[in-house]
């Protein structure tokens, strides 16, 4: 009877266990993956998985003991097998010179910038069918995943967003060791590949009409195996986590996908910037900043650059930082950090430098938490002097921003794309002959009266007042119309 009733109550203990929401399985508030980079979901799967490391780490110990060596074991087996078995196995760090080591696959030594191999690496984006079918090729990328099974090996390898994938199949060239070497490595881990190039359809990679038949694989730098964030995770949108999550209501699928915080992202910056649309964001950043300087340039104008500590607000005072400057020396003063470069572009103009500008950090102690406030963020500033009329300033606008636009659209659009996958915007408007619509400030007051619009408070919008974000909106909407 004892017995009928505690098996009873296991079972009952289980009942309630399933219909209990599960909760997310962390690791010091940090999600936790295996050897093949797939997450851990449960404690007693991380049981396991820490038990099995405990125990191959304790083999190995007593391998070395015995004078056998994980890498004695790892030796093929003499007399029959293949000619494949018989190829060379990794069994210390690989020493690449001029000529191509002995061994297919490994870790190299250290880069030590004391050898000289003579290796030209290709970039992993600009490998396409017609312009590499057919040759050897080295590249050094990334392992992005993996999928071995058998006698074969599936690599994705991704360098700066670029996407190739790597193939080997047990023959007299690829062993059945450099197969499960491949299959073992970490995601992240930096590696060396040279293959040939076959055309292939690959829908999954950016070099889509291509794969990498593998010939030689080595290990530059290893990357742990449980990482805080995966790329994959990392690089999902709001609308495809939203799905998910969807679809697990639904019943549809067992688990959504990860949304990885802002916070994981920050703590591990390093790793979110492999992201390929974080990546591409300051790829964009860096070609607007170059066509605006290049705009500037072509008109005439001289690149300055200005303080950023400075004894007094630049813009009044209410949004600037203030530190002690030379705290504790007889030098110290009072100082702030410049909200613009202003008076000083003014002073550049005075000087007789006539058309300058700058590409700075801007800091502002704006005691706001929204996209449209930042604490600091790189300025565009430029001043000229006018002969007749602020339409002057205005034509400088238009000539600069077109530049910018069709810089981003002619020379970027796989980066704007790569981007839109994870933050979808549409796609930039303008009119690349110059004449792009304006409208003056009264006219935008008059159509925002007639729309019947109002202040966030009630109250009319009058004729000189500064515009609220949402008439801001408004406006911009009404403009992108135009």
């Amino acid at each position: 009877a004892e017995s009928h009733r505690r098996a009873r109550a296991s079972e009952y203990q289980a009942m309630a266990d399933a219909a209990a929401p599960a909760e997310e399985f962390l690791v010091d508030g940090k999600p936790v993956f295996d050897d093949a980079g797939e997450r851990i979901m449960t404690k007693n799967a991380y049981k396991k998985f820490v038990a099995k490391k405990e125990k191959d780490a304790k083999k190995a110990a007593h391998k070395a003991e015995r004078g056998g060596g994980a890498d004695a074991s790892a030796q093929p087996a003499k007399g029959g097998g293949g000619a494949a078995e018989e190829a060379p196995v990794s069994t210390g760090p690989v020493t690449y010179t001029k000529e191509e080591p002995k061994e297919t696959f490994g870790d190299l030594v250290t880069v030590q910038s004391n050898q000289a191999t003579g290796r030209e690496f290709v970039h992993v984006s600009q490998i396409t069918a017609s312009a590499f079918e057919g040759k050897d090729v080295w590249v050094r990328c990334r392992v992005h995943n993996t999928r071995s099974k058998g006698n074969n090996c599936f690599l994705v390898l991704r360098q700066s967003g670029s996407t190739l994938q790597g193939a080997m199949f047990k023959s007299e060239t690829v062993s059945k060791e450099m197969i499960k070497f491949s299959g073992a490595l970490s995601r992240e881990t930096i590696v060396d590949v040279k293959g040939t190039v076959v055309k292939a359809d690959v829908k999954s990679c950016t070099q889509s009409d291509v794969e990498l038949s593998v010939l030689r694989i080595y290990v530059v730098s290893r990357a742990a195996p449980n990482l805080p964030l995966q790329i994959e995770d990392a690089g999902r949108s709001e609308a495809e986590i939203e799905e998910s999550e969807k679809k697990k209501a639904a019943g549809e699928i067992d688990g959504a996908y990860v949304r990885v915080s802002n916070e994981i992202r920050l703590d591990n910056r390093v790793i979110d910037l492999r992201v390929p649309a974080q990546n591409a964001i300051l790829r964009i950043k860096s070609a607007v900043c170059h066509y605006y300087r290049g705009a500037l340039l072509e008109r005439g104008f001289c690149e300055i650059q200005t303080p950023k500590m400075i004894a007094g607000a630049s813009e009044g005072g209410a949004d600037v930082f203030k530190f002690k400057y030379m705290e504790g020396s007889r030098f110290e003063r009072p100082a702030c950090l410049a909200q613009s470069p202003q008076l000083y572009k003014q002073m550049a103009i005075m000087g007789d430098l006539e058309r300058v500008f700058e590409v700075g950090p801007v800091f502002r102690a704006e005691n706001s938490h929204t996209g449209r406030h930042l604490t600091e963020f790189t300025g565009l500033d430029f001043e000229m002097e006018i002969k007749e009329s602020y339409s002057e300033a205005l034509d400088m606008t238009d000539y600069f921003m077109v530049k910018i636009f069709e810089g981003l659209r002619n020379n970027h659009a796989a980066d704007l794309k790569i981007i839109s996958q994870q933050y979808p915007f549409e796609p930039l408007k303008f009119n690349a002959t110059g004449n792009n619509f304006r409208m003056q400030y009264p006219e935008a007051i008059r159509l925002m009266r007639e729309a019947g619009l109002k202040n966030e408070d009630g109250s009319d919008i009058s004729d000189t007042q500064d515009l609220s974000t949402p008439l801001e909106k408004w406006l911009g909407g009404y403009v992108l119309k135009k």
